[in-house]
């Protein structure tokens, strides 16, 4: 059967055909690797249950190295990075699809990393879900999926969890963010000091579950003038460029050396559809170069595409590991070199992984884009909502590093970013550590829930909705604040001004629930420029149990009041 598809509400008019590969509606598919014994994981095996007939689903890993090197835009060298990994150390991450109802059977193999057998307790994440596992023989935890979903499997996760419960009492956190830490951290009732060292078992090791709904989207060979691509095959950009689709077949595929130095970019046209079947593993950064035809660009299927052949470049435009491709639908992006994917319209039902150093950003540049379904692990600023960005459901996995959810500038000639929307989405970790990150910038410009910034831009009607927070400890929840950068600078940001600087009219937080034994910070509402910041709105806001009022807003923010032109905090649950 034939899909004409229009993709609506992303910006552009975009119109895709596809073939449907479902019989049936029913039934599990898992993705083997052809030759990819070095992909497979040494910690966890993964099997799916359905009408009792078991099905193997293979479990890939990912461990992030002591050093990396980043290199300029050159391709010269800029520095060697050293990243002391935790939060986690190493990570597992298994793919299948299916329809109905299935058991999933997650065994933890003898000598697994940071492991402690027999286990003792294991958490499906995130909470919100209401999936509830049990332990079997001691290593295996066994869950029922009645839906497609992306979580992290966490064993003996009741141990870590009441490590911080009881490191969080009697805790009372950093009053602002202009003290000096190191005599606030001297506090008796301050706790804050061995964050990141404790986070182990799951939190260290854990288990990402790519639980996808059946393919709707596979190309129709009959219709569109098809590149088959098997292992092994060398890829000519000329011959490519001949083609309607092309199509990975099950394997890896090292395209990591085509294109030209240092970026390595494999080039695709417009309106081209490069189709990554289920158990393929392709090693390779895709942009869209050629723009003579016409139509959206559009990587999807249930493959993987990897970065760890790449090198860590500091460039959005052209080191992001995908570029300027107009739809990316149900792949897994793992060990990305630096930024993830660069200007989007439609990214749905994606998982980003193996995120080790600064620059393993989520999505960047998503003007006018939908973004949903999706699950991304990040090392720096994660979920970054650009102007009429729509953002849902969506599992954030937060390391060491920047933000989890984070309004984000992007250069452009319309100096206004508006009409964004936020809603359920789960931030599952935020790991940046307060006694690692004690500079300037981190203690001000912080949170897990942001918008910091200094471009001379005006950000308008802005929206979070229905989101839940659950960490075992947070930096700070939220920081809206408008960086005066002749006070604090992180060193990107352009030079402001008392007459330009950023603008921030209206941002609203609703039904939003942050459950964290130990936060290090009140968050922090103000501006480092007069006139810049108004109309705040804070409805539902629950911090572990206590909804946050006008009465009893200074327990939980630093606010600036002189600076800020409406404000205004409620509770109606």
């Amino acid at each position: 059967m034939n899909i004409k598809k229009e993709v609506a509400g992303i910006g552009i008019g975009v119109v895709a055909l596809f073939t449907t590969a479902i019989t049936g509606w029913a039934g599990v598919w898992t993705y083997d690797v052809p030759g990819g014994g070095a992909l497979r994981s040494s910690d966890y095996e993964v099997t799916v249950i359905q009408n009792g007939e078991p099905k193997s689903s293979f479990v890939y890993q990912s461990e992030g190295f002591a050093t990396y090197p980043r290199l300029r835009e050159n391709g010269s060298l800029d520095q060697m990075v050293t990243i002391p990994h935790k939060g986690p150390v190493k990570h597992s991450h298994s793919i299948f699809s299916f329809d109905g109802t299935v058991t999933v059977r997650v065994k933890v193999k003898p000598g697994a990393k940071h492991i402690t057998l027999p286990l003792k307790s294991a958490k499906v994440l995130p909470s919100s879900y209401d999936i509830p596992c049990r332990i079997e023989n001691g290593d295996t935890i066994v869950f029922t999926l009645d839906r497609p979903e992306k979580v992290a499997i966490l064993p003996n996760y009741d141990q870590v969890w009441n490590t911080f419960v009881n490191m969080g009492k009697g805790h009372v956190p950093i009053q602002t963010w202009d003290v000096d830490y190191g005599v606030e951290s001297k506090r008796k009732d301050y706790h804050g000091r061995t964050l990141s060292n404790a986070l182990e078992e799951g939190y260290a090791n854990p288990l990402i579950l790519s639980a996808l709904p059946p393919e709707t989207r596979v190309p129709d060979p009959e219709k569109q003038k098809t590149l088959f691509v098997n292992p092994g095959d060398r890829l000519d950009e000329d011959e490519m460029l001949a083609y309607d689709v092309i199509w990975f077949k099950p394997g890896i595929h090292d395209q990591s050396q085509m294109g030209y130095a240092p970026f390595f970019q494999t080039r695709i046209k417009r309106g081209q559809t490069v189709y990554i079947e289920g158990g393929a593993y392709v090693l390779a950064r895709f942009k869209r170069y050629h723009d003579k035809e016409a139509g959206p660009t559009a990587i999807i299927g249930r493959g993987v595409i990897s970065g760890a052949k790449h090198l860590w470049i500091h460039s959005f435009s052209e080191a992001s590991q995908l570029i300027d491709i107009d739809i990316v639908s149900g792949i897994t992006l793992t060990d990305r070199a630096g930024f993830s994917i660069y200007s989007s319209r439609l990214i749905e039902d994606v998982t980003l992984v193996g995120a080790w150093h600064g620059n393993c950003d989520g999505p960047d540049y998503s003007d006018n884009s939908v973004i949903r379904n999706c699950f991304f692990m990040s090392h720096d600023d994660s979920l970054k909502i650009n102007h009429n960005t729509k953002a849902k459901h969506i599992v954030l996995w937060q390391a060491t590093n920047a933000h989890a959810l984070m309004v984000k500038e992007t250069y452009r000639s319309d100096t206004l970013m508006a009409d964004s929307v936020v809603e359920d989405i789960d931030i599952i970790t935020y790991f940046k550590d307060p006694n690692v990150a004690r500079g300037d910038w981190p203690r001000q410009g912080m949170g897990a829930i942001a918008c910091v910034t200094a471009v001379p831009f005006t950000i308008r009607n802005f929206t979070f909705r229905d989101i839940r927070i659950e960490s075992p400890y947070l930096y700070r929840v939220f920081n809206v604040y408008n960086l005066n950068t002749g006070e604090v600078s992180p060193g990107w940001f352009m030079p402001t001004t008392d007459e330009s600087h950023s603008k921030i009219d209206g941002m609203h937080f609703e039904n939003i629930t942050v459950t964290s034994p130990l936060i290090a910070y009140r968050s922090q509402l103000g501006s480092g420029h007069e006139n810049a910041v108004k109309n705040l709105t804070f409805k539902n806001i629950v911090i572990n149990g206590t909804c946050v009022t006008e009465e009893n807003k200074e327990q939980f923010f630093d606010i600036q009041e002189d600076r800020i032109d409406g404000l205004s905090f409620s509770c109606e649950r």
